[in-house]
């Protein structure tokens, strides 16, 4: 606007006429010359107002650059939200492989051990286990009366009798135990004490209790376990029929 109102002002100056004394009145400019200027200006005006177009940012309110910049932003917000979830998801995946991976070893392990156990029939089995379970209450009867203290109505005995029972039939299972058995711990540490697990154990030997386990892990031992290294329990041959005697009663002839 500024640049139109110079131009009008320099044409009136130049095109008004000027008074000489004692002369005829004449502009500054010749009139041949005038629609040439106005033309110049004119095109000076047209350039000048395309160069302050490009120059000049866009101040409307509708910037379509600046709503594809903020949808940019947004897009890229999700998209990091996604990764994240994923990342975690992918973690979650990693570890339920890992346990699945565990237990088709544990599986596998199981199978092997049942494979390489000597197979018998079913009617020899079932009498061999019998005779050698009657075999093993009998010494556990002999020795320490464990079959009498187990089933005695212990209701109405004072504890101090009870006591006095128990460590008697304590010492003799426990001559049974260390002449049939070898019998330690599977975990050395004591109950209480706070382990390491680098990987799935073995669940013969560890039960795992409480929440599943990201390995590795640390675990309290509730129960140290037990194993035996030696089982010599005497060979059975008798076959044996029902009733089964565990113990046979005793009578004395005076």
């Amino acid at each position: 606007m500024i640049h139109i109102l110079i131009a009008l002002i320099l044409l009136g100056v130049l095109g008004a006429p000027y008074v000489v004394p004692n002369r005829i009145p004449e502009p500054l400019l010749p009139i041949e010359y005038q629609p040439a200027l106005i033309a110049l200006f004119a095109g000076y005006l047209l350039v000048e107002g395309i160069r302050r177009r490009r120059t000049q940012p866009i101040q409307t309110g509708d910037d379509p650059t600046r709503a594809l910049r903020q949808k940019n932003s947004e897009l890229a917000e999700r998209v990091r939200g996604l990764e994240g979830e994923l990342a975690s998801v992918s973690g979650e995946v990693r570890e339920g492989r890992e346990r699945a991976e565990g237990l088709a070893r544990a599986l596998a392990e199981a199978q092997a051990r049942l494979a390489a156990t000597p197979q018998r029939s079913g009617a020899q089995a079932s009498s061999q286990s019998v005779a050698e379970a009657l075999q093993m209450l009998s010494l556990l009867q002999q020795r320490g009366r464990f079959v009498d203290f187990v089933m005695q109505d212990i209701a109405p005995i004072a504890n101090e009798q009870i006591g006095a029972v128990a460590r008697f039939v304590h010492q003799g299972c426990r001559s049974v135990f260390d002449e049939l058995f070898e019998i330690n711990p599977v975990r050395e540490e004591g109950e209480g004490a706070t382990i390491t697990l680098a990987g799935a154990p073995d669940p013969e030997q560890v039960r795992i209790q409480g929440r599943t386990p990201t390995y590795p892990t640390q675990a309290t031992i509730v129960h140290r376990g037990w194993l035996t290294n030696r089982v010599t329990l005497p060979s059975v041959t008798t076959e044996r029929h029902p009733p089964y005697v565990i113990a046979p009663a005793d009578a004395e002839v005076r």
